[in-house]
């Protein structure tokens, strides 16, 4: 005979608690994330693909990030990481530790810029810039 009663009343943690724990590839990807890592090879690390093509990498990173308990994750501990790296910017005793935290911190806030070279020439000599 079958029992009535729901999960939840049997003492199980139902499916929806269950769902919203990130599992332990999924924190290990928003740890790389929070790391500095982009979601390419955040994903390809936390689940151990590095033998997989890149393009594998980009898609599912991109699929991780759309998921809200990846982003509840991120927002609750990127905080976190925020505070500590501008505190230790603005309390170091060191002047190349209080340098490398302001470039962490740039480099979480400004948008990667592209590097370009271009090419000029002058007659018979080239010139790159």
């Amino acid at each position: 005979m079958m029992d009535s009663t729901n999960a939840s009343d049997r003492g199980h943690k139902g499916g929806t608690e269950r769902a919203k724990r990130l599992t332990p590839k999924q924190k290990a990807f928003a740890d790389n994330i929070l790391s500095g890592k982009n979601q390419t090879n955040a994903f390809l690390d936390a689940y151990g693909h590095k033998d997989k093509p890149r393009k594998y990498g980009t898609h599912k990173g991109y699929e991780l990030m759309k998921q809200q308990k990846i982003k509840k994750y991120l927002t609750i501990n990127g905080f976190g990481a925020a505070t500590r790296v501008v505190k230790i910017s603005k309390n170091a005793k060191d002047e190349s530790v209080k340098l490398r935290a302001n470039l962490e911190i740039l480099d979480r806030v400004m948008p990667k810029m592209p590097v370009t070279a271009i090419q000029i020439n002058f007659g018979k000599n080239e010139y790159e810039v």
